[in-house]
């Protein structure tokens, strides 16, 4: 394995919502590992020649060649290991594509973690170029990942800790999944904290100090985060944001990727968002509470 530098974006949670430290008194600290955006992209040799050509052209985005994907993954495994967390969260995008050798680094990976983890898919994860976000994708490569997540299609997983439950939604398609929704009632109704994780993550659009959907804008020059004036939320969605920003509730904070680039923001008064720098770049995010 090459010495890939890996570096650490420090998030500090810290449970700090306005009346956070009456509703959020824990009996200890709490250290968290966020990875996001890996984009691993390799294949076997005796995969089909589409998948070898995703290969070729995806390469180029992101590393000098498939080896490289791999080692930057389990570098960040290692790293992860050494920060001796309660858990790890991934948000989405550690594979570019759903390959046969994707998915066994993937689950390699994960099965070295020392510490519990949870895994929600971001939109490359189950998709190729050629074939993204199709029908046919959805049915023939979501269900590779059943083995990481719960329900159908991989609507979310959960980590439970002693004193705060970690859950990760799949939102890769630009939308929640009713069986999420579901589940956050549930887990709301616990009075539980809640730490939310996704791929995509929310702009509060009538939030006068959120600045990520026009950060996001500058950098991609287009909308690529759920929100009123950038990706619209279906019916679902709509229920879901409303439910985790119509205060008081327990959610603690939100973690999420996909943008590519570290950002912190609020939400609500009481509620702030934490984006992940991206995995590609060998970072991470250590989150304490």
């Amino acid at each position: 394995m090459s010495n890939n530098k890996i570096n650490v974006c420090d998030n500090i949670v810290g449970i700090t919502r306005m009346s956070a430290a009456e509703k959020f008194k824990f009996s200890k600290k709490y250290k968290l590992v966020h990875i996001s955006d890996v984009h691993v992209i390799s294949c076997y040799d005796d995969e089909d020649d589409k998948t070898k050509g995703e290969v070729a052209y995806r390469i180029p985005f992101f590393y000098h060649n498939q080896e490289e994907s791999i080692d930057r993954w389990f570098s960040l495994v290692d790293a992860a290991n050494k920060e001796e967390p309660d858990a790890v969260i991934l948000t989405g995008d550690i594979i570019d594509f759903p390959s046969k050798r994707n998915i066994d680094v993937l689950t390699e990976g994960l099965k070295r973690l020392h510490a519990p983890h949870v895994y929600c898919l971001g939109n490359h994860d189950w998709s190729y170029s050629f074939d993204y976000h199709t029908e046919s994708a959805r049915t023939h490569n979501l269900p590779k990942f059943s083995k990481f997540t719960t329900g159908i299609n991989s609507a979310f997983s959960i980590c439970e800790l002693d004193e705060f439950t970690i859950f990760a939604i799949n939102n890769s398609s630009d939308k929640v999944e009713p069986e999420a929704l579901i589940e956050l009632n549930r887990l709301l109704s616990i009075q539980k904290p809640i730490i939310l994780a996704m791929h995509i993550p929310i702009c509060a659009d009538d939030y006068e100090d959120n600045l990520l959907q026009s950060d996001t804008v500058k950098y991609w020059r287009k909308y690529i985060c759920l929100g009123e004036k950038g990706i619209k939320p279906d019916k679902v969605t709509e229920e879901f944001i409303s439910a985790i920003t119509n205060e008081p509730n327990n959610i603690a904070a939100i973690l999420a990727g996909h943008i590519h680039f570290a950002h912190q923001d609020k939400i609500t008064d009481k509620l702030t968002q934490f984006v992940c720098c991206r995995g590609t770049e060998g970072s991470y995010s250590v989150i304490t509470i």
